[in-house]
């Protein structure tokens, strides 16, 4: 997606963006299910949807956003 998207002259820009971006989720994902799991301990097997259901919101936050990626026409 990045080789589609970038300008050639942003390309090295653009990728490193990109490898940013997916280690801080990395890092994100885990982080907001174990707190969702932590703030949740009290109801029990419960709390696994519920984290479940964060880790789905902001999937579909990161979906929505790409939504309007425009690829240019050549």
């Amino acid at each position: 997606m990045v080789i589609e998207l970038a300008p050639k002259e942003k390309f090295g820009e653009f990728f490193g963006f990109s490898k940013l971006s997916g280690k801080l989720s990395s890092a994100l994902g885990p982080l907001v299910w174990g707190t969702v799991m932590l703030t949740y301990d009290v109801i029990g097997k419960a709390a696994y949807g519920w984290a479940m259901i964060s880790v789905g919101i902001i999937l579909a936050l990161g979906i929505f956003i790409l939504s309007f990626v425009q690829k240019e026409s050549s």
